[in-house]
C-alpha cells in the first residue's frame, strides 16, 4: 500500500505525523500554500516573539510565514494589507488583502503555551468570517465553517 504525505500527517499514530513533517522542513521554505498537501491555509496563529503559523484545513499542518505577506497573492507590500480587529478581543483578527480581497482569520497566541486544536479554533471564530464577509473579502480556505450562504 502506498501512503501520500497527506495520509501520514493525517494518522492517528503520531510516530507517522512526526515523520511527516520532518520530511518538511518550514524554516527552508517559503510556501504560500501547504507544502505537504498544496492547500491554501484557512487560519494563522501569532505565537512567541510574533511569528505567524499557518494552519491547513485539509492536512492540519502548520510552517511559519511572514507576518505581512499575503499567503493567496504573495503581496508584500504594507500598504493594501491590513489586520481587522473586533472591539474588546484584541486577540482574535483577521488579515485582510486589498489586492485579491482575500482574508485569514488569526488568533494570537503568543504567551499562551497550551495545546489547541486549530479547527476548534476557526469554527470558534465563524462570527469573523461573516463580519470580514460582510466587508468583501473572501476567505483564503473555504471550509464548512466559513461558507455562507447570503441572501440576494
Amino acid at each position: 500500500m502506498l501512503l501520500t504525505m497527506v495520509d501520514i500527517v493525517s494518522c492517528e499514530n503520531p510516530r507517522c505525523r512526526e515523520f511527516a513533517r520532518s520530511m518538511v522542513r518550514p524554516r527552508e521554505m517559503k510556501a504560500y500554500y501547504c507544502p505537504v498537501c498544496g492547500s491554501f491555509p484557512h487560519l494563522a496563529v501569532i505565537r512567541d516573539k510574533g511569528q505567524r503559523w499557518l494552519q491547513c484545513p485539509q492536512c492540519s499542518h502548520e510552517w511559519s510565514f511572514p507576518r505581512m505577506t499575503c499567503p493567496y497573492c504573495e503581496h508584500e507590500e504594507p500598504a493594501g494589507s491590513s489586520y481587522l480587529f473586533v472591539e474588546g478581543r484584541k486577540e482574535e483578527m483577521a488579515f485582510t488583502c486589498e489586492r485579491c480581497q482575500r482574508y485569514l482569520v488569526t488568533i494570537d497566541k503568543s504567551g499562551n503555551l497550551r495545546w489547541m486544536n486549530a479547527d476548534l479554533i476557526a469554527i470558534s471564530l465563524a462570527h469573523f468570517d461573516m463580519l470580514v464577509q460582510d466587508k468583501g473579502f473572501r476567505p483564503m480556505a473555504e471550509c464548512e465553517w466559513n461558507t455562507f450562504v447570503t441572501a440576494d
